[in-house]
């Protein structure tokens, strides 16, 4: 089953003689969604002959598959599954349409916490600038992986983290309590201190539409702008 309709999966005739898998198409828009309704009355026949395929080649490529890591899950049920660091689940949109949900784990969120907090331990007594020489690195990593899911609440929880952290610390070598609100604003971090805060997301389809369009608006000839009528000069009416 796939839900790609692209170039690559035109032969797929040839493809379903040489394995001797039939090949199931979603229909459009709807990756995660129903299936045809002949394939919707069975939905497991599939699934069980692509899984005892899969396992037939690997057993002759002598690979191993992790029974404790491999499972099968049904997301019209609202299971999900992690992979590669994101969570998959399937949504509703607001267009009421189903689509795929792919968010940053929640033991990776813990873990660069955790990373975190042993760079601000190590460094309880060094000045700021050291320190934000030190975590802006794995920030920009850690947000560079996962930028491409629907990770935006995830990132603003990590921003607001590593905010307070930062303040704590400056008052903290003052000898003073709080997180400092009113004596430094958030945009002297970002921009005096050169704190990292670069938490946009990107989307896949921006990386592949984008070259192709940029392509098509550099052969485009130029639009021929409208004539902008004289303005009238000001007369000043004696009273």
């Amino acid at each position: 089953m796939t839900y790609d309709r692209g170039r690559e999966m035109a032969r797929h005739q040839n493809l379903s003689e040489r394995t001797g898998l039939k090949v199931y198409f979603a229909p459009p828009a709807q990756p995660l969604g129903t299936w045809h309704q002949r394939e919707h009355q069975r939905p497991l026949a599939p699934i069980t002959a692509i899984n005892k395929r899969l396992r037939e080649e690997f057993a002759k490529l002598r690979v191993e598959i992790n029974e404790d890591k491999s499972r099968m899950v049904d997301l019209a049920k609202g299971e999900s599954f992690g992979f590669l660091g994101f969570e998959y689940r399937r949504v509703l949109s607001f267009q009421r349409k189903w689509r795929p949900r792919y968010t940053p784990k929640l033991k990776k969120r813990t873990a660069l916490f955790a990373k975190l907090k042993e760079i601000f331990r190590q460094f309880i007594s060094w000045p700021v600038e050291v320190v934000i020489e030190r975590i802006n690195p794995i920030l920009r990593g850690w947000v560079n992986y996962f930028r491409v899911g629907h990770s935006s609440s995830c990132f603003t929880m990590v921003k607001e983290w590593v905010e307070r952290k930062v303040r704590r610390h400056l008052m903290r070598a003052r000898g003073r309590r709080g997180f400092g609100w009113k004596r430094w604003s958030s945009t002297w971090f970002y921009d005096q201190l050169g704190l990292f805060n670069d938490y946009k997301l990107r989307r896949w389809s921006g990386a592949k539409v984008a070259p192709a369009r940029r392509r098509r608006l550099q052969l485009r000839p130029p639009r021929p702008r409208r004539p902008v009528s004289p303005k009238r000069p000001k007369t000043l009416r004696r009273s």
